[in-house]
């Protein structure tokens, strides 16, 4: 875009009146940069692009420019600042560190998501019934009190100072009941201490519609 006379910090002075009018507020600001982040990535890019402005014209050598760019970017080798790398250099690396940023502010958001509704989840699950099956298995009943059907479930059982898991991967409708279990190895179960038994929800999966 600099050969074709566009100015390279075109992009650069919008964010920074972005950033000057609302700081670093976005409401997309839980998976964007923010508007100082936006500043400093597109001056970045500019000032490396610089070199081919010429403005109100259209750079006569934009076609080898070009054709360097495409020659510079192939992955036989690995260009750096100062060795022959230039512009193509500073955008991979601007560009990765923004597909870094964006991945991670991603994994976060999926992450809180997730633990909100294993939350939620908890709150629907009744359990009743406890039965010893023998000294290292208990057995329960659950009833699903949820209005989504659920992809699967995995519970975990703590006895005392062991814990558990039992793993449900078929779908689970609103007030299902089924039955449940926990084998603990080094557990002495019997129909006395059953109610020592805490279930907690480890991971929930909603079907998708």
């Amino acid at each position: 875009m600099s050969g074709a006379a566009r100015d390279p910090y075109a992009a650069s002075r919008l964010w920074k009146r972005m950033y000057e009018d609302e700081g670093n507020f976005s409401a997309m600001a839980i998976d964007h940069p923010m508007n100082g982040q936006r500043y400093e990535a597109t001056k970045k890019l500019a000032d490396g692009y610089k070199q081919y402005y010429m403005p109100g014209q259209i750079n006569p050598g934009h076609a080898a420019i070009l054709q360097k760019v495409f020659v510079a970017a192939a992955p036989q080798e690995t260009l750096q600042p100062g060795q022959g790398g230039g512009v193509v250099a500073v955008l991979d690396a601007t560009l990765d560190g923004l597909n870094k940023y964006y991945s991670a502010k991603l994994e976060e958001k999926k992450q809180k998501e997730q633990i909100e509704f294993d939350k939620a989840t908890q709150k629907t699950l009744n359990f009743y019934g406890l039965k010893a099956l023998d000294n290292h298995t208990i057995s329960a009943t659950m009833k699903y009190n949820g209005s989504v059907v659920l992809k699967s479930l995995s519970l975990i059982g703590f006895f005392n100072d062991e814990q558990a898991a039992f793993n449900i991967n078929s779908p689970i409708n609103p007030r299902d009941k089924l039955k449940i279990q926990f084998e603990f190895k080094n557990a002495e179960i019997n129909w006395l201490n059953t109610s020592n038994l805490k279930i907690g929800v480890g991971h929930a999966e909603w079907q998708e519609n």
